[in-house]
Parts: C-alpha cells; structure tokens; sequence
C-alpha cells in the first residue's frame, strides 16, 4: 500500500471516477460533521492567505484500483473517505449553484473539472 499526501481539490480534478462498493454504509453525516468540516476549511482558508504552504490533514481517504475495461476513466473503490468525499463533492455542487451568470467559467470549470471529467463518458 502506498499513502501520498494530496490536497483535497487535486484528488477532485484529474481523469478518475470513484465508485461506492455495496459495503460502504449509507451517508449518515449530519449538521454537526457539516459544521466542523466547513469550520475546518474556513479556517484553512484564512491560514492559506497568509502561508501558502500551510496544510491541513481532513483524514485519510483509501482507495484501490476497480476493475474496469481499458477505456475512459480510472476507476477507484473508495474504501475509506466516503462520507467527506461526498460533502465536498455537495458543496462543490453548491458553490456551482450560487454562482451568478457573471461566473460562468467558474461554474462550468466546477462541474467538467471537478465533478464530471469533461471528455469521458
């Protein structure tokens, strides 16, 4: 097994799909694991202003390989990370919904680089 530490939104953009395996519970987070997470990325982003090398570690997230035809997108199991992979993906979701038609290229950036690999099917 090989850990390599990767900011949040750089796991978000590339060419990979991540799958939920059957066995992975259900989505149980709540207001209060809302809050923290969103507390700790406020806080971050208040720090990241100041020291741009300044990091913050949100937990592990572990994935394998799937089993997949040659072509398209690689594709991951996410065997931990599950429920705070899908927060961020929900609020990434959110942020492209708030946008005005001024921020179009933001919304569309959002959606095709980080929520839907633009290109692939």
């Amino acid at each position: 097994m090989e850990a390599t530490p990767t900011k949040i939104i750089d796991y978000f953009s590339g060419f990979k799909q991540n799958l939920i395996p059957l066995f992975q519970r259900p989505y149980t987070w709540g207001e209060r694991q809302w809050h923290t997470l969103w507390e700790d990325i406020v806080a971050f982003y208040g720090r990241e202003s100041t020291d741009s090398k300044s990091t913050h570690f949100m937990g592990a997230v572990v994935t394998m390989p799937a089993r997949s035809v040659p072509v398209g997108v690689s594709k991951f199991l996410v065997i931990d990370g599950q429920q705070r992979l899908t927060t961020i993906a929900t609020l990434l979701c959110a942020i492209r919904d708030e946008l005005n038609a001024a921020d179009s290229v933001q919304k569309r950036r959002i959606q095709n680089h980080y929520l839907t690999n633009d290109g692939y099917e």
